[in-house]
């Protein structure tokens, strides 16, 4: 049984907001406010190491540019690592700064006894640019911060990559909640809920640091 599902987050919402009635907040305008939350803010606000990972793609021969998939990937840590199989290869590096790209690497025809093994990757638009353009297949890793899974039914818990989290529900309450009331112009009842969001995060952080010092193996003397 989860203690964390979301229904039981609508409801600690509500109570945050002081928004009992169906007629202050609708229950698809808080589903909606929560979802926005937990797909834009949470991964970066709160940032939990589950949802740290790998982002990955094999390359195509001849082919400079590969969209990058926006609904699992929130962003990148800037590290690449480049492969001839599918393990973790040698390290490549990363831009966001195109006109530095371009001006190093200018545009070059696409078949060119130059093509290889990628070692350098543009992050633009949407798109990832690699130079040299693959020769062939290459596995491409990308450490990165992945989305967590939108609620849609009302026993949905807090989930990403298919693990669910009991323990991220109090801070995606509290973090929807503020949301809700910037939009109010209820300062008090806001700064009030802040602080209440922020002392979450930090019990949540806190409670990850005592899971993982759990889990080192104790030494006999």
């Amino acid at each position: 049984m989860s203690l964390w599902d979301f229904d039981s987050i609508k409801d600690e919402i509500r109570g945050l907001t002081m928004k009992r009635s169906l007629n202050q907040l609708s229950d698809v305008s808080l589903s909606n406010r929560i979802n926005q939350y937990l797909w834009f803010k949470f991964p970066q606000e709160v940032n939990p190491p589950e949802l740290h990972d790998l982002y990955e793609f094999v390359t195509i021969a001849d082919t400079q540019s590969y969209t990058i998939d926006q609904d699992k990937v929130v962003s990148f840590d800037g590290s690449v690592f480049i492969s001839e199989t599918d393990t973790i290869g040698s390290s490549g590096n990363v831009y966001t700064d195109a006109d530095l790209y371009w001006s190093q690497f200018p545009t070059v025809d696409l078949i060119s006894s130059q093509n290889g093994e990628p070692t350098d990757f543009l992050l633009y638009s949407g798109l990832i640019y690699v130079t040299v353009i693959p020769d062939g297949i290459y596995y491409i890793k990308m450490p990165c911060i992945i989305r967590p899974t939108l609620f849609s039914n009302p026993t949905d818990v807090p989930t990403a990559n298919g693990r669910s989290y009991d323990e991220w529900g109090s801070v995606i309450a509290h973090g929807a909640a503020v949301d809700i009331l910037e939009k109010t112009g209820e300062d008090d009842r806001l700064n009030q809920v802040l602080s209440w969001y922020e002392r979450e995060k930090r019990y949540l952080k806190k409670k990850i640091v005592f899971q993982s010092a759990s889990k080192r193996p104790m030494h006999r003397f």
